[in-house]
């Protein structure tokens, strides 16, 4: 793929956030935030691996890295030194890099945020690495924050964190990004009205009729794309849908897998942590005071919580 102007005012169009809701997306972990919370970049990885305080390799990568990158840094782990700091950044902007993502903490933190430089990074340290260029590679896979990152792989990042995509198959996804930016823009503008006249419902503003949504549900006249494949005679079929009663709200329920803890006929998503095991919805989509004569209700009891199932 070519990084033209026109592919970046694309991407800068819309919001890494977005693409959370992607099948084949790589995110960073959620420390990995930019020191100036306004920054926001994109353009393909340039990638390096340095170890402990020796940042050499770092150095060379800045020289090596074609005009647009973003540097990706792989710390091994080192949470202590900063590697990267007020000259190293203007160093990198110097040679034309879109930002540095940072898997470890940066130093100079107030001076970097001047610059209006996109550094993103896990913290900020006073301890510093060295030039020692004994150890160090560049240009080759990555694992930083917590995602697998190859060189000229998709690095999109703002306030909320950093996103990593492969090039081959972007543009799928950037266009549904830039559906999802229009439509969001139209709500915004429809919030601001109701807001003004506290009459539409926050259905009306999200563009469906609950009611009715949960009415076509029940009679099977609504097509679900549900992001789960299962095959039957080799066929691909969908899981059944139901509805999750709880009181003052109803869900829509998309199940993994049956929970044999329930009676046979009820099908259950499980979600299994430490301290607890819960049932898991995928969709809160409107509460259950005026909705049409309910469903017969069981109940279905998982340790510590009771639902009301349909």
């Amino acid at each position: 793929m070519e990084w033209t102007k026109e592919l970046i005012d694309r991407f800068m169009g819309t919001d890494p956030a977005t693409y959370g809701h992607f099948v084949g997306v790589r995110f960073m972990k959620p420390e990995m935030k930019p020191i100036n919370k306004h920054s926001k970049m994109t353009g393909p990885a340039y990638t390096v691996r340095i170890l402990g305080k020796d940042s050499c390799a770092m150095y060379k990568a800045i020289e090596e890295a074609p005009k647009g990158s973003v540097l990706v840094i792989d710390r091994c782990c080192d949470q202590v030194y900063a590697a990267v700091g007020e000259m190293v950044a203007r160093n990198a902007r110097a040679a034309g890099l879109a930002g540095i993502v940072l898997d470890g903490p940066a130093t100079d933190s107030l001076w970097i945020e001047e610059m209006d430089f996109p550094v993103f990074c896990t913290g900020i340290s006073v301890a510093t690495t060295n030039v020692w260029g004994i150890s160090g590679e560049y240009n080759t896979d990555v694992n930083c924050g917590g995602a697998v990152v190859h060189p000229g792989d998709i690095v999109f990042g703002d306030a909320d964190g950093v996103v990593v995509m492969e090039p081959d198959n972007y543009e799928e996804k950037l266009v549904m990004a830039e559906g999802a930016a229009a439509r969001e823009r139209k709500m915004r503008e429809d919030f601001k009205t109701a807001e003004a006249s506290l009459a539409k419902p926050v259905g009306t503003l999200m563009g469906h009729d609950m009611v009715r949504l949960i009415n076509d549900i029940r009679l099977g006249v609504l097509d679900l794309p549900v992001p789960i494949h299962t095959y039957r005679n080799d066929k691909e079929v969908h899981p059944p849908v139901s509805l999750l009663r709880n009181y003052d709200r109803t869900s829509l329920y998309l199940p993994f897998r049956r929970n044999r803890s329930i009676r046979p006929h009820l099908q259950a998503s499980e979600s299994r942590t430490p301290d607890r095991t819960s049932l898991s919805p995928w969709l809160h989509i409107c509460t259950s005071r005026h909705l049409p004569a309910p469903a017969p209700v069981s109940l279905l009891r998982i340790p510590g919580r009771i639902f009301r199932l349909p």
